[in-house]
């Protein structure tokens, strides 16, 4: 999305702006517990979670799966 507001289509340019302050508004409190569930499925694991936390907040993204991470593990120590 971002590649389009820099790109050569500049009238698409206020739509997707909007478009990525909606989606940052909904996404910014992704939910803990499915990204738990997602790390534990067989199909999914860790690196599905990194690559779709990479995609969504890109530089921020290590911050999320740590949070994730040491969460998962306090749960497994209890």
């Amino acid at each position: 999305m971002l590649d389009t507001v820099k790109g050569s289509h500049f009238f698409l340019t206020p739509m997707v702006k909007q478009m990525q302050e909606k989606f940052n508004k909904y996404w910014i409190d992704y939910s803990l517990i499915l990204s738990c569930a997602t790390i534990l499925d067989p199909h999914y694991k860790l690196n599905y979670v990194q690559h779709c936390f990479t995609t969504i907040y890109d530089t921020h993204a290590s911050d999320f799966v740590q949070t994730i991470l040491s969460n998962l593990k306090l749960l497994f120590d209890e």
